[in-house]
């Protein structure tokens, strides 16, 4: 795969712009998150039954934003929309992402950065074209080849504004979620895009 430039500005430029149509929804939709993932933490005997709840709701969200950044219009039905069968998808990718990611780190942390930036989409593709974990966490590792620096560029652009979110006492999070959330769908769709002139390569 050739490498793709991408402007992190105009990314975040042009995200800042289509999340403040909306700006409110997906704010509440951060504090319904948090409000859920809090409770665990004072009550153990919830806190599996919360955790998938969360684990749901975080690949719900991920269609959300994909669907968002197309600009297609979303709403709270869609917090319902993955089925079954993506959602046990969903659970493996970030099981196995997690377990080559901590595996990685423990090889002096560069590899598990490196891994951490190779399969950043799996999510997104079995959400997306509600493809297996094998098959997502394949392609998401041959579309970022020759990436790397890019996206982790990206990564480290994200954390920085989430960084000032959470500096501006907390409250500023629960904008910089929201947009770092946006921001990334997009810069997955710019990716999708190469994915489906490619199919025939990376399945």
């Amino acid at each position: 795969m050739s490498n793709k430039d991408f402007s992190i500005e105009l990314i975040i430029s042009k995200t800042w712009h289509r999340f403040k149509h909306n700006a409110m929804f997906w704010i509440l939709l951060t504090v319904l998150t948090i409000s859920i993932s809090l409770p665990g933490n004072y009550m153990p005997s919830l806190g599996g039954l919360l955790t998938i709840i969360n684990i749901y709701l975080s690949a719900a969200i991920t269609l959300m934003t994909i669907r968002y950044m197309r600009g297609k219009t979303v709403n709270w039905g869609d917090l319902l929309a993955i089925d079954v069968y993506t959602f046990i998808q969903y659970v493996l990718t970030l099981i196995m992402s997690t377990f080559c990611v901590i595996l990685g780190l423990f090889c002096l942390i560069l590899p598990g950065l490196y891994v951490m930036v190779r399969l950043m989409f799996a999510q997104y593709l079995v959400i997306d074209k509600k493809i297996s974990f094998d098959q997502a966490m394949k392609q998401s590792w041959n579309v970022t080849k020759s990436n790397e620096w890019n996206l982790f560029a990206f990564l480290c652009a994200m954390f920085i504004l989430n960084l000032v979110g959470f500096i501006s006492l907390l409250v500023g999070l629960l904008i910089t979620l929201p947009l770092t959330n946006l921001c990334t769908a997009a810069l997955y769709l710019i990716f999708a895009k190469t994915i489906m002139s490619n199919k025939s390569e990376l399945i």
